[in-house]
């Protein structure tokens, strides 16, 4: 089975829009401490929930795609040693190397703290509340990699016994459509601090399953406009329902809508390689682990010296993005750094 373009450029461009969205997340109405804070914004607010039902997901969905493809050219026991390399090492280098910095500001942002970074250094590995927002151990942004690690494992022996029938479950696209119903019903198992492990087991074991069948994906294609209406639809609903049953319903439609609509658009649209998406297709993980701590520090010393958002923004964002390619170009030339972050060769 050839490797899908599509699949791998819709997971770089997913993950591109962190910047905005972690970067938007600064400026949050709805009272979540966050490691940085700036002032509020209505509707950098908005964009940034109108992202969290399907942006997450979608990753989870294309990991799981993903896995059918590496287990193509991998035996089972080749993809968990895989799995312990991309994801299991990154993520604990990532909890020593990356995540303290973003405590170490969150401490100086929301207490005042003064002393030196390696004194809070050992504060991180001392305490912890799990988000990290007061100084605490947290695994930051890191928590996708864990999920994900344990996630794949998990799934791995259900993915096994469903290829030997890929594809022979759904006939039409009616039955696919309903499957946010089971990603609902999951959200509920392991929920920790608003992630659900249950609920990110089920897209991705749906992506692995469901969403890599041929037969699906051209049928997500054919109804890519349709997908897009559904997907619009139970957004606007979404936004205009008051929190409730028929929220948490419509949160759910909206996101599994939108990674349909996405896969189908990706499909038709995304099917290209070229000089820009080789680099970012090995970049993008990268990436994922070098910008919130560029973010987050950009916004500590920018926050008080500029004060209108606009200005924020047009800082922060294209800074924390040179930044952060400059961090992933300096780290793949360092061959213990290239290891520890699971960074392609050149």
């Amino acid at each position: 089975m050839a490797r899908r373009n599509d699949i791998d450029n819709l997971r770089w461009m997913g993950i591109l829009l962190l910047f905005p969205y972690h970067t938007f997340t600064l400026y949050n109405n709805w009272g979540e401490d966050y490691y940085v804070r700036l002032a509020e914004s209505g509707p950098l607010s908005l964009l940034v929930k109108i992202c969290q039902p399907w942006f997450m997901p979608l990753l989870f969905a294309l990991a799981g795609i993903s896995m059918v493809y590496s287990l193509e050219k991998r035996t089972p026991a080749q993809y968990v040693k895989e799995r312990v390399s991309k994801l299991l090492i990154p993520l604990l280098a990532g909890i020593v190397l990356v995540a303290p910095s973003l405590t170490y500001f969150a401490e100086r942002f929301h207490n005042g703290y003064t002393g030196g970074y390696f004194a809070q250094y050992r504060l991180f590995f001392t305490i912890t509340d799990l988000v990290g927002y007061h100084g605490g151990f947290t695994p930051v942004h890191l928590w996708f990699l864990a999920y994900l690690f344990v996630i794949s494992l998990a799934a791995l022996p259900l993915v096994l016994v469903w290829r030997k029938r890929r594809g022979k479950a759904f006939r039409g696209l009616l039955p696919v459509y309903l499957l946010f119903a089971a990603v609902w019903l999951a959200d509920a198992i392991l929920n920790l601090n608003g992630k659900s492990l249950g609920r990110y087991f089920a897209l991705f074991t749906l992506g692995a399953t469901v969403l890599s069948s041929e037969t699906v994906q051209q049928g997500l294609e054919a109804k890519r406009r349709q997908l897009c209406v559904l997907w619009g639809a139970a957004t606007l609903l979404l936004c205009a329902s008051p929190a409730g049953l028929i929220h948490d319903g419509l949160f759910q439609m909206a996101g599994w809508f939108g990674i349909l609509a996405l896969l189908g658009l990706g499909r038709r649209y995304l099917d290209f390689y070229n000089a820009l998406s080789a680099y970012f297709i090995k970049a993008s993980f990268p990436i994922y682990i070098f910008h919130l701590p560029w973010i987050v520090l950009l916004a500590f010393y920018i926050g008080p010296r500029v004060r209108s958002v606009a200005g924020q923004l047009a800082l922060i964002l294209p800074l924390g993005f040179i930044l952060t390619l400059l961090s992933y170009e300096a780290a793949r030339r360092v061959p213990v750094l290239r290891k520890l972050f699971a960074i392609a060769p050149k």
